[in-house]
């Protein structure tokens, strides 16, 4: 199987953001983390799985309503789940 993240038009994880974004497997549940998240991060974002037997995309949208610099001592870290986006603080 093959997991693609992609932001916008553009794929995410290798290049020179590869060190921010992180992408986790958990027993066949893939997420993407974000780490210092920003107001760039904010948009469309889109997973593309494929193997054997085809594509399946499933897409979200992540809204940053803070930044890292608001909440004295703490940073937000966000998590793209197959559509489901969570924040921690």
């Amino acid at each position: 199987m093959e997991i693609a993240w992609y932001h916008g038009q553009t794929r995410v994880g290798g290049g020179p953001d590869e060190a921010r974004y992180r992408v986790d497997n958990d027993a066949g549940l893939y997420r993407l983390v974000i780490l210092g998240v920003t107001v760039t991060d904010a948009g469309d974002w889109r997973c593309l799985a494929t193997n054997s037997y085809g594509q399946c995309i499933s897409a979200c949208t992540l809204q940053v309503v803070g930044t890292p610099a608001s909440i004295p001592g703490r940073g937000l870290t966000s998590e793209l789940s197959m559509g489901r986006v969570e924040t921690w603080l």
